[in-house]
């Protein structure tokens, strides 16, 4: 076989392979279940460094995942469930409980606009394997990485 038939047929085969490869299964995603930070919150002011949301696996209902959710919110700790479908990329939080001490107003307002677009989140999606978005229904998006306990 001469080099000019050589490479175009190379070139075939290996566009022919690109062609029928299939997408990466769901289970290859990352696992939501883990210590996460908050990096970033749209809509919000300066996001402290010590906010933590923490998922944790919990039974499976009809087609949807449980996830029991916990955190600490800046003044507050906080507890709830989560549903999960990981087919389409949803999650719903709430309703969230919470403890209920004072403090300093910055982080008390703070604190509040987050439960409360934690509540609102209806989508997620991974930039990478250790940073995941929380996407809102009115379109906010809360950007966390993987991160200590």
């Amino acid at each position: 076989m001469s080099p000019r038939t050589t490479l175009p047929l190379a070139l075939a085969l290996t566009l022919a392979a690109c062609a029928t490869s299939t997408p990466l299964p769901e289970a290859s995603a990352p696992a939501l279940a883990g210590n996460w930070t908050l990096q970033e919150a749209s809509g919000l002011p300066l996001v402290p460094d010590t906010i933590r949301l923490v998922l944790r696996d919990s039974p499976p209902r009809e087609g949807e995942t449980g996830m029991e959710v916990s955190g600490y919110a800046g003044v507050n700790h906080y507890r709830g469930m989560a549903r999960i479908n990981t087919a389409e990329r949803q999650l719903f939080m709430g309703p969230l409980a919470t403890t209920r001490m004072a403090g300093p107003a910055p982080l008390m307002q703070f604190e509040g606009a987050f439960l409360q677009q934690l509540e609102k989140v209806a989508s997620y999606q991974w930039r990478d394997a250790d940073t995941l978005l929380l996407r809102t229904v009115p379109g906010e998006t809360l950007t966390f990485t993987r991160g200590r306990p």
